[in-house]
């Protein structure tokens, strides 16, 4: 427990720290989010059929593709498997949609 909480105070000054370049890459992500969306958007009708899954493609497309992608190199570089996939899925899906809940409200 005591470990866990040193853990959480070194990531809190470590966002405090790199706040300008955090939301620098906050914004690339949202960049990132609205290119899918309008890629895909050109795929689908502009119905609200269309664009609920615009919405659910990009939301579970962006998170997907990146744990992908970090796989893949780790593929390249060790030639094992990267057992953390799915946490990275995860991880950047709760990321992507936290900013477009704030990004939305």
């Amino acid at each position: 427990m005591f470990k866990q909480i040193v853990y959480l105070i070194i990531a809190s000054i470590l966002a405090v720290l790199l706040m300008p370049y955090l939301s620098k890459a906050f914004i690339y992500i949202l960049q990132v989010d609205n290119w899918v969306h309008l890629g895909l958007a050109k795929v689908f009708t502009g119905n609200a059929i269309g664009t609920f899954l615009t919405s659910l493609l990009g939301i579970f497309l962006i998170p997907l593709a990146l744990a992908l992608i970090i796989a893949g190199i780790v593929w390249v570089f060790k030639r094992t498997q990267f057992t953390y996939t799915m946490h990275v899925a995860w991880v950047s899906w709760i990321v992507l949609v936290t900013l477009l809940v704030f990004k939305a409200g």
